[in-house]
């Protein structure tokens, strides 16, 4: 065992002198270790990467002395270790790089952790963790501070001398506002803090020249300060499920992927500035109707876009310039604004639809693959003779009763109906020749199904379809999958 580098352990123990026979032992991951260590001569002054896990150790146990010795170590791991409730010194392990905190009963980490000069990546993910200790602000190196899933309510002021911090992480952390000393992070170049932050943002933030992600997802703030816009760099800015916002200042020109949604916006921003954008999300119900929304057709960049309003109108729109665009999603009651679609489109998202479509808008999309219709609010569809597409997607028709199968239909191979209370026939479903994977969920209408000319059925997913009493000619090698249809009986 002299020249042992790699040692895994689970329950396993040291007893009596191990002098000399784990000095070249480079990598240790220890679960179930007994608090009781009696190992003399352990030796492991070359030991890198420490892991402990599933242990009753304490910060008192007798391994440390004897392990964490080696100045060679540049990775130490402690998790769910139920009986630590603070780390132990790091004064010996001074050339540390990376350091894993996962114990759910740790509440103090100590003071000596600022003497970890070369540390540059910093975990902690502890449920009784409250503060971070004054130290921290020494660590000179960190480039990675993750405080993820952390009851930490607090960054301390002194989180602004991480110089070199390029990512803060403070995703559903109990962190609710931003210290001001966040604007002297200089390098950081990813902030991330969804459903954590619930105080305004300070305008400091507009001093992270280096930052390309910003996501504030799930913020209780009302808004962004001015300074937002000195964010040069910017590439992503995320504000999802923000339901405070209001009205947002003028956005950097650099963002390439934006997505909004709040129910509380004046109306709908013009974002006429940010022509670099690629991706563009926005949801929420307007209080004010906009004049217009010519603006997006000169987003030409686009390549994806959101667009879900709630119940207004909006004035017509012409969409086909936005020859990029491979991805639409759409939300207003009245379709008006849809005067002309761009071609390059892929996959089309029509939802809550109160009046008829014009489906002679669909007659140039030669490149849609993926249609789907959700909350269309009358008893009939015709989708008269679109170009056929792979993939049907019908969802929350409350009215709807027959769904025709149609020439545009035929060549579809993925068709998916859900939520459909009174669809009680699918005629000539047996035309889908090449259909390969057809799914049904909440369509309690529904009494039988007839299969037997879908030869090409790999997949039938049935669920929740309570009057659904049979389904006829199931090709044999179709994988079926029924759950909570209580009358159902295949092959009748």
């Amino acid at each position: 065992m002299v020249n042992l580098t790699f040692l895994q352990l689970d329950h396993g123990n040291f007893e009596g002198d191990f002098k000399n026979i784990f000095s070249e032992l480079r990598w240790l991951s220890w679960s179930n270790c007994p608090f009781e260590f009696q190992a003399t001569n352990f030796g492991l002054e070359n030991l890198a990467v420490l892991k402990l896990s599933r242990s009753n150790i304490t910060e008192d146990w007798g391994g440390w002395r004897q392990i964490m010795v080696s100045e060679q170590l540049k990775v130490l791991q402690l998790m769910d270790c139920p009986s630590l409730t603070k780390t132990p010194e790091f004064s010996a392990i001074l050339g540390l790089e990376r350091l894993i905190l996962r114990c759910s009963q740790l509440r103090e980490i100590d003071e000596s952790i600022g003497n970890l000069q070369h540390l540059d990546y910093l975990e902690i993910e502890c449920e009784a963790i409250e503060s971070l200790p004054d130290s921290i602000g020494r660590l000179q190196s960190l480039v990675e501070l993750d405080l993820r899933h952390s009851i930490i309510r607090k960054l301390p002021d002194c989180i602004g001398n991480l110089k070199k911090l390029k990512l803060l992480c403070l995703t559903f952390s109990r962190i609710r506002e931003l210290p001001k000393t966040i604007g002297m992070l200089e390098n950081l170049v990813e902030l991330r803090a969804p459903f954590a932050l619930e105080r305004e943002i300070p305008s400091e933030i507009g001093a992270l020249s280096s930052l390309k992600i910003l996501d504030l997802s799930g913020g209780k703030f009302s808004g962004l300060p001015g300074t937002i816009n000195q964010l040069t760099n910017l590439d992503t800015l995320s504000l999802w499920e923000c339901r405070s916002i209001q009205q947002l200042p003028e956005l950097p020109k650099s963002l390439t992927s934006l997505s909004i949604s709040s129910n509380s916006l004046t109306t709908i921003p013009d974002f006429s500035n940010l022509t670099n954008l690629v991706h563009l999300h926005i949801d929420g119900t307007p209080v004010q109707e906009p004049n217009n929304i010519d603006w997006l057709v000169r987003l030409q960049a686009l390549r994806s876009l959101t667009l879900r309003v709630g119940n207004i109108t909006l004035p017509p729109t012409d969409f086909s310039s936005l020859s990029q665009i491979q991805f639409l999603h759409v939300r207003y009651a009245y379709f008006r604004p849809l005067t002309r679609l761009p071609s390059s489109l892929r996959t089309l998202t029509l939802e809550d639809v109160q009046s008829a479509i014009d489906w002679s808008l669909f007659s140039n999309l030669k490149n849609l693959s993926s249609l789907s219709i959700g909350g269309y609010w009358l008893r009939e569809v015709s989708l008269g003779k679109q170009r056929q597409f792979n993939e049907l997607r019908m969802l929350d028709r409350p009215l709807l009763k027959t769904l025709t199968v149609l020439p545009c239909l035929k060549e579809i191979q993925r068709l998916t109906m859900q939520r459909l209370p009174q669809l009680a026939e699918i005629q000539d479903l047996g035309e889908l020749k090449s259909l390969q994977v057809l799914r049904i969920k909440d369509c309690n209408s529904i009494k039988s199904l007839d299969l037997s000319n879908l030869r090409n059925l790999k997949r039938l997913k049935l669920f929740s379809c309570e009057s659904l009493e049979r389904v006829l000619g199931v090709p044999e090698s179709c994988k079926l999958v029924v759950l909570h249809c209580p009358r159902f009986n295949k092959d009748g």
